[in-house]
């Protein structure tokens, strides 16, 4: 869509609030944020808003843990959206498990060490389920 450079647009409802702000004519971006209730530009020639401002300040830790889910991933080719975004969430609970149990336990494991009990684990509670719902069919 066409839109003049620099400009902002807010939609807001009850707990969000998206920005869309153009940076060059044919390119935009939208931010979704439950933190803002009021969205400010600054007064450069750019006329960023605060959201967008925040974003690039704290956008390191998602590339960080973007690098760290690509190290061990789950995910295989698709080209079926939704295959793609489960594979995603698999891999960022991993991960987010990963860092819960070193935090929780203190003890400092590699995560591929990780990852493979838990895969046995996940696999073995499952299989055990199957066992049970089948003994309790017979």
């Amino acid at each position: 869509m066409d839109r003049n450079e620099f400009t902002t647009q807010l939609f807001s409802t009850t707990g969000a609030t998206l920005t869309v702000y153009t940076p060059k004519r044919k390119k935009a971006v939208y931010i979704l944020s439950s933190m803002h209730n009021l969205v400010q530009t600054d007064d450069t020639t750019k006329r960023k808003p605060n959201t967008v401002t925040l974003y690039n300040t704290t956008k390191c830790g998602v590339d960080i843990m973007d690098q760290m889910v690509r190290e061990y991933s789950v995910r295989s080719g698709t080209r079926r959206w939704p295959v793609a975004v489960f594979y995603n969430m698999i891999d960022m609970a991993a991960l987010n498990a990963h860092v819960l149990y070193q935090a929780c336990t203190g003890k400092q494991e590699r995560r591929v060490a990780f990852l493979v009990a838990l895969a046995r684990e996940l696999a073995h509670s499952h299989v055990g389920a199957k066992k049970a719902q089948k003994e309790e069919m017979l």
